[in-house]
């Protein structure tokens, strides 16, 4: 089955097209809550622009500009609707179906690039460029994957214009080589360094330990933290297959965390609650012997074990790869989300790039 026949056949993709044909547009925010999880794929996002685009969805920054373009699509159709209750003269008697008069009027609803909205477009790619950045800056198993490639390099099984964007001179090769080896690593020794700073704040930021004031100075420079290892991971300027190497590094340990937590997630969906909001429902089970869960259905005691030995397995799974990794569960799917919606942004603001320019 083709990627777009897989897409449509997801029911949280079908149930975006719904509400985005109902309201002519679907925020950044709506598609990324609904986006499944395991479509993140630049080709899975590819295909889901184009599908918003067959079904004349556009993708917006806030609830504001989806209702302004909406009701501007309202205003054509009712312009193209009086226009077709008058007489058509001959020379405008081209049948509907001919191909050409088709994308010429799909084209004339597409505006012309002026330079404030090349400036405007060119600002959203960068944006959703940045996401995805900041989200691969963030994780643990980027640093690591990157040391890993320093190591590599220092013992000369990488070649060091292999990683980088700058092409091999034609002279010199040798001396440029050393070059660039020795910046290289030097940029990695810091950007380790620093990146161990940052998750020393971020486990201070989350261990709900600090008062409200500390909090918010923590988080602050957590933040600082976090952009000064985006700077230095950007500043080793690796090429473009080496950061969709890292991504898919992530992704690859993101589908384990799935796999291994499938069996719980199917028991959750059946219950409509975690096994964790059952347990708090029936009150730590001191005195009750079953509960009633939010799709109606009763668990009992002895079915709630059962549940649990069903999905220790899965569980153990997870603690195994979080120990491996260093990273938990929920920040490395958080992570995966944030890229998605990252390219979500860069793909829908290239795609009306190039529309614009077609217009042209």
């Amino acid at each position: 089955m083709a990627t777009m026949e897989k897409l449509t056949h997801v029911s949280e993709i079908n149930k975006l097209i719904t509400l985005g044909k109902e309201k002519g547009y679907l925020t950044y925010e709506e598609v990324n809550d609904v986006l499944p999880s395991d479509v993140v794929t630049p080709d899975q996002i590819d295909d889901l622009m184009h599908l918003f685009g067959e079904n004349e969805i556009d993708i917006v920054d806030t609830t504001v500009k989806g209702e302004k373009i909406a009701a501007e699509k309202g205003d054509r159709d009712k312009e193209d609707g009086e226009e077709a209750s008058t007489p058509a003269s001959k020379s405008d008697s081209v049948s509907i179906d001919d191909p050409v008069r088709l994308y010429l009027r799909e084209m004339g609803t597409i505006s012309l690039l002026t330079r404030k909205g090349e400036v405007e477009i060119a600002k959203r790619i960068e944006a959703g460029q940045n996401e995805v950045l900041a989200a691969v800056a963030s994780c643990a198993v980027t640093t690591r994957e990157i040391v890993a490639m320093a190591d590599q390099v220092k013992k000369g099984e990488l070649k060091i214009f292999s990683l980088i964007q700058s092409p091999e001179p034609e002279e010199n090769k040798e001396q440029s080589e050393k070059d660039e080896t020795k910046k290289f690593l030097k940029k990695v020794k810091t950007l380790n360094s620093e990146f161990k700073k940052f998750e020393k704040l971020l486990i201070k930021v989350e261990s709900g330990k600090l008062s409200e004031k500390m909090q918010a100075k923590t988080t602050d420079q957590m933040e600082k933290q976090q952009r000064e290892v985006e700077k230095l991971i950007a500043g080793l300027t690796l090429s473009a297959d080496e950061m969709d190497a890292l991504i898919e590094k992530i992704y690859a340990i993101a589908a384990e965390y799935r796999e291994a937590g499938k069996q719980e997630r199917d028991i959750e969906r059946q219950l409509g609650i975690s096994l964790a909001g059952v347990k708090k429902l029936a009150k730590n089970w001191a005195k009750q012997k079953s509960v009633k869960v939010p799709k109606g259905k009763v668990v009992t005691r002895t079915q709630y074990d059962n549940f649990i030995k069903q999905v220790q397995s899965g569980r153990r799974k997870i603690k195994k790869i979080e120990k491996e990794t260093q990273t938990s569960k929920d920040s490395l799917l958080a992570t995966v989300r944030s890229i998605a919606r990252g390219r979500v942004k860069d793909k829908t603001a290239k795609r009306e790039l190039a529309e614009a320019n077609l217009r042209l």
